[in-house]
C-alpha cells in the first residue's frame, strides 16, 4: 500500500522510495526488536522467506547490524501463533502504519450467495498514524482488501463518518445494513448481507453501497476485544442476469422500465415517487414522454453505470433547436427529445455530440433507448463496451 509506505514528516507524508518492512521480533531475554527487511519489494518469496528466517535467529542472538534496524517505512506483526484474533499495536514514528496479523480461525463465509460454510480467516487489521484521509487513501485501503472481499479493521481514531462522505461521494447514498447494533430485518444476499458475515453478530453500525459487481461497507464493530472500531468491507454481488432486451421489442406492450430494472439489478423502492410533473410540464409547456418520468421516479438522482446521468427536469439549453435534454455523459454527449408533435411517446431520442457537429437519431422511447445503449455492444453509445453488469448509481439520498 504505497499510501501507508513511507514517514511522516512535518510537512505531511513523504511515500518511500523503498519498500522496507520492518518485522516485529520478542526476544527470549524479553522485549521486542523489529529488524528490517531492505528493498522487500525487490525479493522473491522464495528469498523474502530466507531473509526473513535469517534476521528472526540473528536477532534473538544479538547479532543485528545497525543498518538492520533502521530505516524502516512500516512493520509488520503477527500473534496468530498465540491464539490472538485481531492485533492493534503501537506505531514506530516517524513511520505511518502498522499491520497486523491474527490467528487462522474457523469462520461460517458466504461466497457470492452460493452458500454458507465453514473456512478459514484470518484477520489483518492496519493500525494508522494520523493523516489525511482522501479518495487516494480510500483507494489504497480498498485495494488492500481486494475485489473479491474481505474486510479491514481501522484506528480507533479515524473518523468513520468522514470515510462515509468520501464513499458516499463516489457511490451515492449508501443503504444502513445495520443501526445501533441491530440488523435490518430485510437484508438478505440481494441486499448485501454478505458484509455481515465476518463480523457476525459484532456489527454496530454498516452502510452499505451497490457498485456493478462489488458490495463495499464501512462503519463499526467490535473486534476481538470488543473495542468498537472503524471498519472497511468488500463483498462479491451477484447481479440479477439481464432481461432479454430484443425479443418482442416491436411489441407495443413491452414494459421498457421494467427491462431496464431487470438490467441494472434495480431492487430499491421509487426514489422521487412525489414529482409534481404538472407544474414542470406547465412551466415547460409541452407534457413530457411517460417513460422518462417513470423513470425519474423509479431511479432518482444518479447515473446509469456511473455515466450516463439521468436529468431529473429536462434541460433547455437547446429548445430553439427543437431538443430537451433528459440526460448528459462526463464526455459532454447531451441526450435529447427531438420535441416533433404533440405526441411525446412519439418523440425521437436524438444524441448531439460534444463538440456540436452531429446529430445522431434513433426511434422513440427513453428508457428503450437505455436498455439497448446498456447491453447492446454494437449500440452507437453502447456500455456494453466498458461493463459487463450494469447498475444505476445513486447520488441523492433515498
Amino acid at each position: 500500500m504505497p499510501a501507508l509506505n513511507g514517514h511522516w514528516r512535518d510537512d505531511g507524508f513523504v511515500p518511500g522510495a523503498e519498500v522496507n518492512p520492518g518485522i516485529a521480533v520478542s526476544l527470549r531475554q524479553g522485549g521486542l526488536l523489529a529488524p528490517v527487511i531492505h528493498h522487500a519489494d525487490t525479493l522473491s518469496p522464495q528469498d523474502l522467506m530466507a531473509r526473513l528466517k535469517d534476521l528472526v535467529q540473528r536477532a534473538r542472538r544479538g547479532r543485528l547490524r545497525g543498518s538492520e534496524t533502521s530505516g524502516a517505512t512500516l512493520t509488520v506483526t503477527s500473534l496468530g501463533e498465540h491464539g490472538v484474533e485481531a492485533v492493534f499495536g503501537v506505531i514506530h514514528p516517524p513511520q505511518v502504519a502498522l499491520v497486523g496479523f491474527g490467528a487462522v480461525v474457523e469462520r461460517l463465509t458466504v461466497r457470492g450467495g452460493r452458500g454458507a460454510g465453514a473456512g478459514p480467516l484470518s484477520v489483518r487489521c492496519v493500525s494508522l498514524s494520523v493523516m489525511e484521509l482522501t479518495q487516494t487513501a480510500v483507494d489504497e485501503l480498498l485495494a488492500r482488501i481486494g475485489p473479491y472481499g474481505g474486510h479491514m479493521y481501522l484506528p480507533g481514531d479515524l473518523d468513520v463518518h468522514e470515510l462515509t462522505d468520501l464513499l458516499g461521494s463516489r457511490y451515492g447514498a449508501p443503504r444502513t445494513l445495520v443501526l445501533d447494533g441491530f440488523t435490518d430485518p430485510t437484508v438478505d444476499e440481494s441486499r448485501g448481507a454478505d458484509l455481515l458475515v465476518p463480523f457476525l453478530d459484532r456489527a454496530v453500525t454498516i452502510r452499505a453501497w451497490a457498485y456493478a459487481d462489488q458490495w463495499i461497507a464501512t462503519g463499526t464493530a467490535r473486534d476481538a476485544e470488543g473495542a468498537e472500531r472503524p471498519v472497511l468491507a468488500v463483498a462479491h454481488r451477484e447481479v440479477p442476469r439481464p432481461l432479454a432486451v430484443f425479443p418482442g421489442e416491436d411489441d407495443e406492450d413491452v414494459d421498457w422500465l421494467e427491462r431496464l430494472k431487470g438490467i441494472t439489478g434495480w431492487t430499491r423502492s421509487d426514489q422521487r415517487p412525489d414529482v409534481d410533473w404538472a407544474a414542470l410540464e406547465s412551466r415547460l409547456g409541452t407534457a413530457l414522454p411517460a417513460d422518462y418520468r417513470r423513470m425519474v421516479e423509479t431511479f432518482g438522482v444518479g447515473a446509469f453505470d456511473g455515466y450516463l446521468d439521468l436529468n431529473q427536469e429536462p434541460w433547455t439549453e437547446l429548445r430553439e433547436d427543437g431538443l430537451l435534454i433528459w440526460a448528459g455523459t462526463e464526455a459532454e454527449d447531451v441526450y435529447c427529445w427531438r420535441t416533433d408533435g404533440d405526441d411525446p411517446g412519439r418523440w425521437p431520442v436524438v444524441v448531439r455530440s460534444f463538440d456540436n457537429t452531429r446529430d445522431l437519431a434513433f426511434g422513440p422511447g427513453t428508457a428503450r433507448f437505455v436498455c439497448h445503449a446498456l447491453v447492446d455492444p454494437l449500440h452507437p453509445y453502447s456500455l456494453a463496451r466498458y461493463f459487463d453488469t450494469h447498475w444505476f448509481m445513486t447520488y441523492g439520498v433515498s
